[in-house]
């Protein structure tokens, strides 16, 4: 059993705020993923069977990170707080791929506004040579302990590339965790 976020003191301590554990727990139990229990006061998640059957159940409801991809000349922006490397970059560091031949790094809207004010400039479309930046809908850095983005968040942010070098990478990805 998993205790239930829904304190705002535990919610704090994950990094998010109350209400946001608060509907996340409520979309686990919705999913069918989870059952909610209570014992007493205590209310706690319980998985509904193994942690493979959750992962095969889970991955309809999952989507990636990534909002949008923006492009750079300027290597300044891999100094920026919260920039980590992503993409392909951090998948080569967890797996057998090799290297990528360009820069990646995922950032928050906030770290872009910021890059902005220091005047970064940013193309829209894929420079050669650049860095490419993705804009993520959380803040990429949360995993502290690595220098690259956590490895779920790698694995949904590429689901969508039509590489077989990539999609082999995750599946190698994939079984790690």
């Amino acid at each position: 059993m998993v205790p239930q976020a829904g304190r705002g003191d535990d919610a704090a301590a994950m990094g998010y705020a109350a209400m946001t554990a608060t509907r996340a727990i409520r979309e686990l139990v919705a999913f069918d993923l989870f059952d909610l229990l209570q014992q007493g006061r205590a209310k706690y998640l319980q998985l509904k069977g193994n942690r493979r059957a959750l992962w095969d159940l889970a991955k309809p409801f999952l989507r990636s990170p990534v909002q949008k991809t923006l492009w750079t000349f300027d290597t300044g922006i891999l100094e920026l707080p919260g920039a980590v490397v992503a993409g392909e970059d951090a998948l080569a560091r967890l797996t057998l791929l090799n290297e990528p031949g360009q820069s990646v790094v995922a950032v928050a809207s906030s770290a872009v506004a910021l890059a902005g004010q220091r005047g970064v400039f940013f193309e829209p479309k894929a420079v050669a040579g650049g860095v490419a930046v993705q804009v993520w809908r959380y803040e990429p850095a949360m995993q502290i302990k690595t220098q690259g983005v956590d490895p779920l968040s790698l694995w949904l942010s590429l689901q969508g590339s039509s590489d077989d070098r990539i999609q082999m990478a995750l599946d190698e990805l994939e079984e790690q965790f």
